[in-house]
């Protein structure tokens, strides 16, 4: 069973987030599993970690990137930070996963709105579906797998010990 548990996890997670996205109707209720995907990992230590993390860095990224838009910069500016945002990302990845997460979260927000007008109800959603994908995880992804609390995991470098 344990080779499987994984898999059952994130496959319970996503399931649970479509459904709650069909059931919501919000049109940009794809976020939820986006960050389901993003958090789920194999071990349950590093998975605590990271998911406080993400919702920590996306949160402050959703923000990063709404003054952006809502301040309207012109095109060759956007440009410009998604350069600058791409740039960053290799070295915050292996450097300080919130940092990473808080530039990512605009740089794909800055890539998807490219053109389009944001408005504040998509960082209202964004933010929510944030939340709502945090405690898919955690609920389903792992407090209801007893077997993933054991004590003689390996942490991965960068992430502090949660239990």
């Amino acid at each position: 069973m344990p080779g499987w548990q994984y898999a059952l996890r994130i496959g319970l997670c996503l399931a649970a987030a479509e459904a709650i996205a069909y059931a919501w109707g919000q049109h940009w209720s794809y976020w939820i599993a986006i960050v389901v995907v993003i958090i789920v990992q194999r071990s349950f230590r590093s998975a605590i970690a990271r998911a406080f993390q993400r919702a920590i860095g996306t949160f402050a990224g959703v923000l990063i990137a709404s003054v952006l838009l809502l301040w309207f910069p012109p095109a060759w500016l956007l440009i410009m930070i998604i350069g600058v945002l791409s740039g960053l990302r290799p070295f915050l990845r292996v450097r300080n996963y919130t940092l990473y997460a808080a530039v990512m979260t605009p740089l794909i927000i800055i890539v998807l709105q490219f053109g389009d007008t944001l408005s504040a109800a998509v960082i209202a959603y964004r933010l929510i579906d944030t939340v709502i994908g945090f405690f898919i995880v955690l609920i389903l992804g792992y407090l209801i797998w007893p077997s993933t609390y054991r004590t003689d995991e390996i942490v991965k470098p960068g992430f502090k010990k949660v239990l």
